[in-house]
């Protein structure tokens, strides 16, 4: 084991990082002197740059283990090497965002009358009139920010989760 190794470990091991993290972070720290053939201390911020599009584009590694490899390289420059580097130059990828799932009108139809208890399909129901009270009385999406029932918008999502695809009646039952 190198110097620069134990170092990183022993610097692991006073933070109290799990026996997990530390395998993965000096792995991750291997593989980054690996790709250039030099130690890692003798690398700067351009390669580390070059290492992150290279395991984006070529090596096309998850979400996840790029994660884990930004934050080994962000140990080992900060912790292990006292490096003052900006930890912006080693950026995390931006968070995906993903839409909620809007149920069809005839998913929600079947989502209704799939329990085949009465009882069941009541409280399905009843559920249902309550998340589309919640739709309602949020501002509209897209529109002028009313929380109007009765606009284009809050239709359109309250036609989303009715099984007749009209508006809700907030008087039935």
């Amino acid at each position: 084991m190198t110097p620069l190794r134990q170092r990183m470990l022993e610097d692991l091991q006073i933070r109290r990082y799990s026996p997990t993290t530390i395998r993965i972070y000096l792995r991750a720290i291997a593989e980054f002197a690996q790709h250039f053939g030099k130690a890692p201390d003798r690398l700067g911020v351009e390669h580390i740059r070059q290492y992150q599009l290279f395991l984006i584009k070529e090596k096309k590694v998850s979400r996840s283990t790029f994660i884990q490899m930004v934050c080994a390289l962000r140990f080992f420059y900060s912790h292990t090497l006292n490096r003052k580097i900006s930890l912006e130059r080693i950026p995390f990828p931006r968070r995906e965002r993903k839409l909620p799932l809007i149920l069809s009108r005839e998913e929600v139809k079947a989502l209704l009358e799939a329990p085949s208890d009465l009882r069941h399909r009541r409280k399905a129901k009843i559920l249902m009139r309550r998340e589309r009270r919640t739709l309602i009385s949020l501002p509209a999406v897209g529109g002028n920010g009313s929380s109007d029932p009765s606009s284009p918008a809050a239709a359109s999502t309250a036609c989303c989760l009715c099984p007749d695809g009209g508006v809700p009646d907030d008087n039935a039952p």
